[in-house]
């Protein structure tokens, strides 16, 4: 179901919610990417059909596989958007995790996702502390400066 999946965004792309697609032309270019790729596989339909029913029913996400997948994707996004945050500190990311927000079917996926939020409520926390410790720095280093008498 995982791997049916994602064979449609190879295509079509991983479309973010910030990327201002609306769902029915999401669903558009994934379905078209889909039978793309399902014509490629040739002449064994048995596979076609099987790999098209599992792609409609993570699209249904009507069985609790599909909800979890679902759920999963949405916290692999998250999760991207908290490691590129990290390593860009100067990023903020935020849309991705409000566009999640009341949007998880299962427990397992509001649990992450919530984790993933706490680690990066901390992550943000700690930066704001260093910025905080140079600013006083920086404003010790002025105070210093002037009372020696500026850059002579």
């Amino acid at each position: 179901l995982a791997i049916v999946h994602d064979i449609a965004e190879a295509l079509a792309g991983d479309i973010a919610p910030s990327d201002g697609v609306s769902k029915a032309e999401k669903h558009r270019l994934e379905t078209t990417a889909l039978a793309e790729m399902l014509g490629r596989l040739g002449t064994d339909r048995g596979v076609s059909r099987e790999m098209r029913q599992l792609w409609e029913e993570y699209e249904a996400g009507e069985t609790s596989e599909a909800r979890l997948l679902k759920d999963m994707d949405k916290v692999e996004m998250i999760l991207q958007a908290h490691e590129y945050e990290e390593d860009q500190p100067t990023m903020q990311l935020g849309e991705f995790f409000q566009s999640v927000e009341g949007k998880l079917k299962t427990q397992t996926g509001r649990q992450w996702a919530d984790e993933i939020a706490r680690r990066r409520a901390e992550a943000q926390q700690r930066r704001r502390q260093q910025q905080g410790e140079e600013d006083s720095k920086d404003s010790n280093n002025n105070t210093l400066l002037q009372q020696q008498g500026g850059f002579r």
